[in-house]
Order: C-alpha cells, then structure tokens, then sequence
C-alpha cells in the first residue's frame, strides 16, 4: 500500500510536500524492514526510501516531470519533424532542419503557451491520502506565476538588445 501511494506521489508531476513526505517514505522504509528484514534492501528502493526527499528539494521541477516520458513522446515529433518539416537534400540539411525544430520546440517561452494535459492517471478521484503530499493548486500557480514573468523578462530583454 505504501509503495503504491509513494510510487503515485513522485511520479505525479505536482510539487510535492517534502515534509509530510518525508515521513511516509520513512514509514515505508521502517515497515519494510520490519516485515522484509530478512531480504537485502534492493538499491533502487534504497535510492527512493533514504535519498528521496533530498532529490526532491534540491530541484526547481516536480520530480515527476523529469521522468523518461518525454524523451519517449519526443520520438514522435522527431519522426513528424523529420517527415514533414524538412529538407530531403541531403542528411546534412535534413538533421540541420530537424535539430533546428526541436530547438525551437524547446524554447521556454514556447513551452510554457503550449497546451499540456493534465496528467491525471495517477489520481484516483479524491484519494485523500494521495493528496495529503500535494502541493495546493494556489501554491503551485504562484511558483507558476514567478516562473512566467522570469519568461516573459528575459524575452523582452532579448527583444532590447536586438
């Protein structure tokens, strides 16, 4: 129960409550040991039980956002880049126009108007315990809102200098 509840947490893609937090992962680790002190610990739990919070809260993104997903999902803009938006010349041009693509796709300020779905599949309706280790919407659309006008400063300048 606790490692499903632990797994849903970090993989959300919320800003996540590092105190409340930090006390389930070491309810989880305690019970673990008490029922499975028998079995080594494998290193990747060890990583999320132990380590976790700290990863936490030394990075400025919701730990969820950095998983593996986008790095699959953008194999299909490669292949649509590739496919539709440039050139057939020659490899040199072709790889030229694609990295020229997702340059652009990645650019903050680009990023940050494209529409993006919630992830939801990992709230079951109004799993209290779930949201217990959530940061409110409001808390998290103030750090949206810094992150925003840290954007939208730094395009303006760029538009001075130019």
């Amino acid at each position: 129960m606790n490692f499903s509840l632990v797994l849903r947490v970090l993989s959300c893609g919320k800003q996540i409550k590092t105190q409340e937090f930090s006390v389930l992962l070491n309810e989880t680790r305690e019970l673990y040991l008490r029922n499975y002190g028998w079995y080594n610990m494998p290193s990747s739990v060890h990583k999320v039980l132990v380590h976790g919070c700290d990863v936490i809260k030394y990075f400025d993104l919701p730990i969820g956002s950095l998983s593996e997903e986008a790095l699959e999902c953008s194999h299909k803009n490669i292949r649509k880049y590739r496919l539709n938006h440039s050139r057939k010349t020659g490899r040199v041009q072709s790889n030229t126009d694609l990295m020229t693509r997702l340059i652009l796709s990645l650019d903050p300020l680009v990023a940050f108007k494209r529409n993006i779905k919630q992830r939801n599949k990992y709230l079951k309706g109004s799993d209290l315990s779930f949201n217990k280790y959530i940061v409110e919407s409001d808390e998290a659309d103030k750090s949206m809102e810094s992150f925003e006008s840290v954007i939208t400063s730094s395009s303006s300048e760029d538009t001075e200098t130019e």
